[in-house]
């Protein structure tokens, strides 16, 4: 998920990491990041799609872009591609 662009304390809540954490900061910072989280599931998703498609054949011609060229280092047409056909994910 880190190199699909979400943040690394974004990606720990994800996968349910706990931290040991003093007691100011266990009563100050009670942030649940449900928005990033749900962002970071969703580019998760479309990364497995995009890797399920280049498996059966149902993707052809993906070139990937060198990351940080743009959002996730794909190309920008198979960003388009994929907003085309966001029912995959």
């Amino acid at each position: 998920m880190a190199e699909l662009g979400a943040l690394p304390n974004v990606v720990g809540k994800c996968l349910n990491h706990t931290e040991e954490v003093g007691k100011v900061k266990r009563i100050y910072q009670r942030a649940q990041y449900e928005g990033p989280m749900r962002e970071a599931w969703r580019l998760l998703g479309t990364r497995l799609a995009l890797l399920q498609g280049m498996a059966d054949g149902s993707v052809i011609n993906v070139v990937p872009c060198s990351l940080g060229a743009n959002t996730n280092g794909l190309c920008s047409a198979w960003l388009h591609h994929l907003d085309m056909h966001a029912s995959w994910c």
